[in-house]
């Protein structure tokens, strides 16, 4: 029978709980993802500027 994974957090020695790591890396992809997402807004916004002041 499969062992399920306990539902408490885990404590570090600083007393804090820690975070799972699954979680802590898919939150790391996804804030990277949206900075990237961002800079790719304002380089657009950017380059409709340029492209309207030329009209």
């Amino acid at each position: 029978m499969a062992k399920t994974p306990p539902l408490l957090h885990e404590i570090g020695p600083d007393g804090l709980a820690r975070e799972s790591p699954v979680i802590a890396y898919t939150e790391k992809i996804i804030e990277a993802e949206q900075l990237q997402l961002k800079k790719e807004m304002v380089a657009g916004s950017s380059n409709r500027a340029f492209w309207i002041g030329l009209s």
